[in-house]
């Protein structure tokens, strides 16, 4: 028999179909299968068939996707060189249940049980209802007992989605010895404009602010009580990092402005920014840099839960969480504006040196030598620049250390550091010696 090298073939796609559709319509995948029918060759098909198989799966609603690509003989009419590409879909379950634990920077890891509605309309739109508790909280609720409830629909849109949330929120913020609970609603959208993400959205809050216990200072204790937030919130994400949690290559620029004020009671503008830059060497040796900051202004109604707090295991290292600036008694009062920095410098395992990027599980583990630096502050914007800029440079914290780091599942980082705070002020509560954390971002 005669061997015939297809990927040298021409050929012509007569017939592309999309098999085991039963909610979805049609239309709503139509776009994802055209660039095959561009296809001049089996390999140039062949190729376009596995592109459009991963956009399919991104949509996030089918199973599986079996991609058949088989000649078209049985036709009428076809072309010798004829090709048809068959997509055999399998549609996700109508509803989808989860229970997991969810971990935070700022917050107490939780459990959450979640019910998912995929495609509910048959257009990608998805139904998520959640109910969670705190673990360790000291609202005074059972392990079993939610704090916690929300429920999310979402309709993609062209390139873009809509979201439409409602939620109820317990937080403990026992470095400032209150707790909030939010209870409202946001509407946004979201949508990729040149390669990078755009948020817009409107939040409204409704916060209760109550005292954890007696020795709740009174710095914080007048500002308990009720408050209505309602904000417009919008962020731009330019990620190009090759891993979330531990990057080697690649850079990551988020930029997030809010104005709150329009209605409620609450009235502040507030700007924060996010970079970090990753490079590797031999392979092995990665160095990252990464800053923080932001700044706030405020003119009705602030109050400590809208303030700015620094410190932590996985931001400014060597001190206690948000345990950093001005404090009444024991009890922290944040501040109006801050900065953070780090310069990290990761490594493999010792003993791991020589077979690292083998694919082993002991890849997710890194050693890193570490500084960081930061600053919590006020602006006074009937102040010079040059006395804001002495507000943000006097005082300055900063720390280093040396520890081990692991890639928790793709979802989180967990760090066991030796820390040595190199400048604090007396306020501060530091971590000179082991200091543990679990989070998802660090500086």
């Amino acid at each position: 028999s005669k061997e015939i090298v297809l990927d040298n073939k021409d050929i012509e796609i007569v017939k592309v179909h999309i098999s085991g559709l039963v909610k979805t319509k049609s239309d709503y995948v139509l776009d994802d299968i055209k660039p095959v029918f561009g296809s001049k060759t089996f390999l140039d098909a062949y190729q376009q068939s596995l592109f459009c198989r991963e956009k399919l799966m991104s949509r996030g609603i089918f199973k599986d996707v079996d991609v058949v690509i088989d000649t078209t003989d049985g036709y009428d009419n076809a072309p010798d060189n004829g090709v048809q590409v068959v997509f055999n879909v399998k549609e996700r379950n109508g509803v989808v249940g989860s229970i997991s634990t969810e971990m935070s920077n700022t917050e107490r890891p939780r459990w959450v049980a979640r019910l998912l509605s995929p495609n509910l309309f048959g257009r990608g739109e998805t139904l998520s209802t959640d109910i969670a508790h705190q673990l360790n909280s000291t609202t005074g609720n059972h392990l079993y007992q939610p704090t916690d409830f929300s429920a999310t629909f979402m309709k993609p849109m062209r390139g873009s989605s809509v979201k439409l949330r409602l939620l109820q929120e317990k937080q403990d913020c026992y470095w400032s010895s209150y707790g909030m609970t939010i209870r409202g609603g946001e509407v946004g959208v979201e949508g990729s404009v040149k390669g990078n993400t755009h948020r817009l959205s409107w939040v409204g809050h409704w916060r209760e602010l109550l005292c954890l216990n007696r020795n709740t200072a009174f710095d914080v204790r007048e500002q308990m009580g009720h408050s209505l937030k309602s904000s417009i919130i919008h962020s731009m994400t330019m990620d190009r990092v090759d891993d979330v949690i531990l990057p080697m290559r690649g850079g990551l620029v988020k930029m997030e402005e809010e104005v709150a004020g329009v209605g409620g009671d609450v009235s502040f503008i507030k700007e924060t920014m996010e970079a970090k830059v990753a490079a590797t060497i031999f392979d092995k040796i990665t160095f990252v840099a990464s800053m923080h900051c932001g700044v706030m202004v405020g003119w009705r109604g602030v109050s400590v839960c809208d303030k700015f707090f620094i410190g932590g295991p996985l931001t400014l290292r060597g001190f206690e969480l948000n345990s950093v600036g001005a404090r009444s008694g024991g009890d922290y009062l944040g501040s109006g504006a801050f900065w953070l920095s780090g310069l990290h410098i990761y490594t493999p395992l010792p003993f791991y040196w020589s077979r690292f990027g083998g694919g082993s599980w002991l890849d997710n583990f890194r050693t890193h030598a570490f500084v960081n630096g930061g600053n919590s502050f006020d602006v006074n914007i009937t102040e010079s620049a040059g006395a804001n800029f002495n507000a943000a440079t006097n005082n300055v914290r900063l720390s280093c250390g040396i520890g081990l780091v692991y890639k928790f599942m793709n979802s989180a980082r967990i760090e066991l550091n030796f820390c040595v705070p190199l400048r604090n002020v007396p306020t501060d509560k530091v971590v000179n010696g082991l200091q543990f954390g679990i989070g998802v971002t660090s500086v």
